[in-house]
């Protein structure tokens, strides 16, 4: 017996002996019939022309439906401006604002406005219902491994345009600035530390490094980000002073819990010596030496 994943276009079906899987034509939702010319009201609907949906859960693989009346059996799909009215997801709420005896459109700040608060209040109940945000359902409970590397170009200027106010999701996946600080400084009072930069076999590489000069007016090189072996998004945080070590570090340590067999990062030869060394001065780093280094083949 295996398992194996079914798209959403995959139908199980019961047959004789146990069950197999067939094709499905998934169609296109919430799209108004036609009013037909001969004034018919029997439709059937097939699938159509093969789209792709894109919504805040992900892509789906759709069909535009086909609309044929059983009366004089004239044929309608819908076209781009029909469409392009279905994507307005503003004027889609007009509909139940109509319904509830309530006029003006629908403003577009509000709702978004609106759709944020709502996030964190689904947020906030999940924590008192005791879920587990960024917690990879493949993973769970035993996570094979976990893998850290800095993404360029996301530079953050001084000055972005930005609220000062607190943010909602503060700490829950880039991790608090003040906090990763603390830490850096901690792990560079601990430890000896190498300037310039590190060499990886013969070659010198930007990441494989312990210090690097924080940058005055921008992040150096932006995020450093911590996944699992499925890409799902585990934990981040802002980047200051380059790829030095001590960044995925933290965010090893913060990913303890998780007890991943294997460490996976592009200078894992010249990473884990420094977090062998960091943890022998600091016990509650000791747990981490659990772990396995993995360096990938193309760096290898």
């Amino acid at each position: 017996m295996f398992f194996k994943p079914i798209s959403p276009t995959t139908c199980v079906v019961r047959v004789e002996g146990g069950y197999d899987t067939h094709d499905q034509a998934c169609i296109l939702p919430t799209v108004k019939a036609p009013n037909c010319s001969c004034k018919g009201k029997n439709f059937t609907v097939v699938p159509g022309k093969p789209v792709i949906l894109i919504t805040i859960k992900g892509r789906y693989d759709l069909h535009l439906p086909l609309y044929v009346c059983q009366t004089c059996q004239q044929q309608w799909t819908p076209d781009l401006k029909v469409l392009q009215l279905r994507q307005a997801f503003a004027k889609q709420l007009e509909h139940p604002t109509k319904c509830g005896g309530r006029s003006g459109p629908v403003n577009g700040d509000a709702l978004q406005c609106s759709f944020l608060e709502f996030s964190y209040a689904s947020y906030e109940e999940d924590q008192l219902c005791c879920g587990a945000p960024f917690i990879c359902p493949a993973c769970t409970p035993e996570m094979l491994a976990v893998s850290a590397d800095g993404n360029r170009k996301l530079y953050r200027f001084r000055r972005s345009g930005s609220s000062d106010g607190s943010a909602f999701f503060n700490g829950l996946f880039v991790a608090e600035d003040s906090a990763v600080a603390a830490f850096v400084d901690k792990i560079q009072r601990s430890l000896k530390n190498t300037q310039g930069r590190g060499t990886c076999g013969d070659s010198q590489w930007t990441a494989a490094r312990e210090t690097s000069r924080r940058a005055s007016k921008l992040d150096e090189e932006g995020m450093e980000v911590a996944v699992c072996r499925h890409g799902f998004l585990l934990k981040a945080l802002n980047m200051y002073r380059g790829e030095i070590f001590a960044y995925p570090l933290y965010l090893q340590k913060e990913l303890m819990p998780a007890k991943a067999k294997f460490f996976a990062m592009d200078v894992a030869c010249k990473y884990w010596p420094y977090m062998e060394k960091a943890a022998s001065v600091l016990p509650a780093l000791q747990e981490l030496t659990t772990m396995k280094p993995f360096l990938s083949v193309m760096h290898a």
